[in-house]
């Protein structure tokens, strides 16, 4: 499973990504460190995965940071953390999710929006065969 938490606030969108550590090997084929060809490649992978489309059009993502951290329980994930560049505040914003399919077939992705000012909260759940764009209307 994936997460990613999305916060739109006027012209700003930024995602948090989280993959767990074993997950994020499988397709990296490599333990998670800061480096640029690291760096390069997880930012290619999630462009190609997880896209964003801000009044129907495509938003490009630039990586602000990543890292590592362990849950309660000891599980280890890695965390991206991402800026789409839109030009205003959308109206409508439409994800596909894609991430992991490609290893796992009954993944599934979590997408938490939400839009401030107001505080509006949406929820998207992407799993394998559905390729579909959700769309979320502000």
């Amino acid at each position: 499973m994936s997460h990613t938490r999305l916060v739109i606030e006027g012209a700003e969108v930024l995602a948090r990504v989280r993959l767990f550590q074993d997950d994020a090997t499988k397709v990296f084929k490599r333990p998670f460190r800061r480096d640029a060809e690291t760096d390069r490649a997880v930012l290619a992978y999630l462009d190609g995965h997880l896209q964003l489309r801000a009044d129907g059009a495509r938003a490009r993502a630039s990586m602000l940071d990543a890292g590592s951290e362990k849950d309660e329980s000891g599980v280890e994930s890695w965390w991206v953390l991402l800026s789409f560049s839109v030009a205003r505040a959308p109206r409508t914003i439409g994800i596909t999710n894609t991430l992991l399919f490609e290893v796992y077939g009954d993944q599934q992705n979590l997408v938490a929006i939400l839009r401030n000012p107001g505080g509006r909260r949406s929820s998207l759940y992407f799993q394998p065969g559905d390729r579909t764009e959700q769309v979320v209307k502000f």
